[in-house]
């Protein structure tokens, strides 16, 4: 948990940084429908097998008891290849690190049940101040909150007065994270995100991470939404970026890509344009923009 609140720590110092990124809001998540409950259970099945087969005595994944553990490794192995990334001449991307703050914060839901029992548990968040829950049943949560701002943030995106929403879950036999979350203000939505993140057999981290908001930084009515899909192993680290003007309005993609080839089709055939591609290649980090 150490590390967990640590990296809600830098989660926060840095949100000034990411405006865009407006973490220090919510993290929302419309309900998934029954289908598209089915869509995922589906491709999970695909992308549990291994990416990248690694050597025998390779670490390999198990199921984890709680949402923090679960993080700690998926951080641990996304942490194996911050010496290299950290050598790169320009600034690295910035959208992965900001697309890991819902996987930090979501591990505060867990200290409403500081004892992990099974059961629901009610309260204000330590960090975040709004009413939250999270409800536990073996190796299977769900978590959220549905609240209104008393004051104004930092950023534009959280005024008082704003609903912030979220509604996430974490599989721990499937090592499969989910949270959606959303900001409405005047009953109009005006940001949203979506992660999705999973823990291969072979150690390998997929995530796919979607953010979009109505306005800009400077609060002008401009729509902008980008989609963030990462790979990474022991091995290997692979990534795609891709922006649409759809804003916070965007359509959530279903999670049955294992690849940044399956990436830039996905986000291409949904209108998305390719950003940037890069990873770690002859043990340099390198980024292509397009």
């Amino acid at each position: 948990m150490k590390k967990i609140l640590g990296a809600v720590l830098i989660v926060f110092m840095i949100v000034g940084m990411f405006t865009g990124c407006g973490e220090n809001i919510t993290i929302d998540v419309p309900l998934t429908s029954e289908n598209e409950e089915n869509e995922v259970s589906s491709a999970i099945d695909k992308i549990s097998e291994p990416v990248n087969p690694e050597p025998d005595n390779s670490s390999k994944s198990k199921s984890f008891d709680k949402i923090s553990d679960f993080i700690d490794a998926v951080t641990e192995i996304e942490g194996i290849h911050e010496k290299v990334i950290n050598e790169y001449e320009n600034i690295p991307v910035i959208e992965i690190p900001a697309a890991f703050m819902p996987l930090a914060t979501a591990s505060m839901y867990e200290l409403l049940n500081m004892d992990n029992k099974d059961g629901r548990f009610e309260g204000t968040g330590m960090i975040s101040g709004f009413q939250e829950f999270i409800e536990k049943n073996g190796r299977v949560y769900s978590f959220g909150r549905d609240d209104v701002r008393e004051k104004d943030g930092f950023t534009p995106y959280d005024k008082a007065g704003d609903r912030l929403v979220e509604n996430g879950s974490f599989d721990g036999n499937k090592n499969l994270f989910h949270t959606e979350s959303y900001s409405e203000r005047n009953s109009a939505l005006i940001q949203k995100t979506s992660v999705y993140c999973l823990l291969t057999n072979d150690d390998t981290v997929i995530l796919l991470y979607q953010f979009g908001n109505n306005f800009d930084s400077r609060g002008e009515a401009i729509k902008a939404d980008h989609a963030v899909f990462l790979t990474v192993s022991k091995n290997h680290y692979d990534f795609v970026l891709a922006q649409n003007t759809t804003g916070a309005d965007f359509q959530v993609l279903p999670f049955s890509i294992t690849t940044t080839e399956e990436a830039k089709k996905l986000f291409m055939d949904n209108g998305y344009k390719i950003d940037k591609t890069g990873g770690i290649y002859d043990g340099k980090y390198e980024v292509t923009t397009n």
